[in-house]
């Protein structure tokens, strides 16, 4: 049997590999991670069974033999259990631990239960249960479930070959930087057979169904089949981490038919991305910037997919991470006040959001013992923000601002007079 070994280190997170909610995890010592997908026949389907072997479990390197015992039970009792045990070799490295392997059942329509094993010597094991419904073959235009492919090349008579190529499966259903065109491959049922076109077009949705890439519609030929292969691709480019929904619709043209089919993936937090302090307590300070959803999405990121998610959103924003940190430690530095740190105070929001200001006069307020620092701006954008000690703390708070979403205090003329605007709002 021929394995697939990765040539891009994954990185680990909590000792689990993100990975979209339609993959198995292996229980046991050895780590392994199975997926599946049904292609339709009359009487017998192709059910692919595709696995990722996680080496760093094995806790050997090298070549290393191990056992794929197989028991497939049918759950309606009708049938007998079928049980099988290959014999495998792997190769395996501390920089490249993580093995794709794939093998096809040939069953009826019905309900089974897959027993799926991985046993190593010294009594080292990884199980995992995988339910299998293989439907009657459609009748009517329909399409295969999707499986997402982790490599393509020419084939060369390996297990992976496949329609005349060799198509490796992605296991984790899991894209990241630098490896992040999704690939995918289904089968069309029921065409019209005739020398007609058929119309294929995917898109890329988030949680909430908003299409975020999408491919532009391709015909294809029929050549008098009413089967045929797609195998597509989709460039993933500046997503943030997240789980996501691949679409695809498929439109005969010879009768206007379509049909679609859906399959989540993630777009990982796994890319080799060293957690940073730093990064993670200044340029993750994200609160002035981002909406109620994003701030939602990067609290439950790991530390890795927070660096990630840090990387676009300031980028998205015109910023390097270096000048938002930058930034929100000068913050932290001159306007903390106690156990406050400057970054939750008026000026340190301001100069957070809007950088050092052009000029800073202060002065005190008149008839009164309070002291004021007025900022402006002067780079086209004219801005004038007017702080006052109200409490005497050294907490100066935002009394006036002629910024759009910096709202005055009510009652801002107490403290100024009218020489003090330069805006002419008196």
């Amino acid at each position: 049997m021929n394995l697939f070994t990765l040539t891009v280190a994954i990185l680990l997170a909590n000792s689990q590999l993100f990975h979209s909610d339609d993959v198995y995890v292996s229980s046991g010592k050895i780590r392994f991670y199975a997926n599946k997908a049904v292609f339709y026949s009359g009487t017998v389907s192709r059910v692919d069974i595709y696995y990722l072997l996680d080496g760093n479990s094995i806790g050997d390197t090298g070549y290393v033999d191990y056992t794929l015992k197989l028991r497939l039970d049918d759950v309606s009792g009708k049938k007998q259990a079928v049980e099988r045990e290959l014999p495998i070799r792997a190769y395996v490295t501390k920089t490249n631990p993580f093995v794709i392997d794939m093998f096809a059942l040939y069953l009826e329509p019905g309900t089974y239960n897959l027993k799926f094993e991985l046993s190593f010597p010294g009594k080292k094991k990884g199980t995992l249960l995988m339910p299998i419904n293989v439907p009657s073959a459609p009748d009517t235009l329909s399409i295969s479930d999707i499986e997402l492919i982790w490599a393509t090349g020419e084939d060369t008579g390996s297990v992976f070959s496949r329609y005349g190529l060799k198509l490796v499966p992605n296991p984790i259903d899991a894209y990241f930087p630098g490896h992040d065109t999704l690939i995918y491959l289904f089968e069309v049922y029921n065409l019209v057979p005739d020398t007609g076109k058929y119309v294929v077009m995917a898109v890329v949705e988030d949680e909430n169904g908003r299409i975020l890439r999408s491919t532009r519609p391709t015909l294809k030929e029929k050549h008098g089949d009413s089967l045929s292969v797609v195998v597509g691709g989709i460039a993933l480019g500046e997503i943030i981490p997240g789980r996501y929904h691949l679409r695809v619709q498929v439109t005969d043209l010879s009768n206007s038919r379509q049909v679609t089919g859906t399959k989540e993936f993630v777009y990982s937090y796994g890319a080799v991305v060293e957690p940073d302090s730093e990064i993670l307590e200044y340029a993750g300070f994200i609160e002035y910037f981002a909406s109620p959803e994003e701030m939602d999405q990067y609290e439950n990121l790991p530390d890795d997919g927070k660096v990630l998610f840090l990387k676009r959103f300031w980028h998205q924003r015109g910023y390097t991470l270096k000048e938002i940190m930058e930034r929100v430690k000068y913050a932290d530095e001159h306007f903390s006040v106690g156990r406050k740190k400057g970054r939750f105070t008026d000026r340190g929001r301001i100069y957070i959001k809007y950088g050092p200001p052009d000029e800073v006069e202060k002065s005190g307020v008149a008839m009164s013992d309070l002291e004021k620092e007025t900022w402006f701006y002067y780079k086209g954008r004219g801005l004038e923000f007017v702080f006052v000690d109200i409490d005497g703390t050294g907490d100066y708070k935002l009394v006036y601002s002629n910024a759009p979403g910096e709202p005055s205090m009510p009652n801002w003329r107490e403290y100024l007079s009218p020489q003090d605007i330069q805006g002419g709002e008196w």
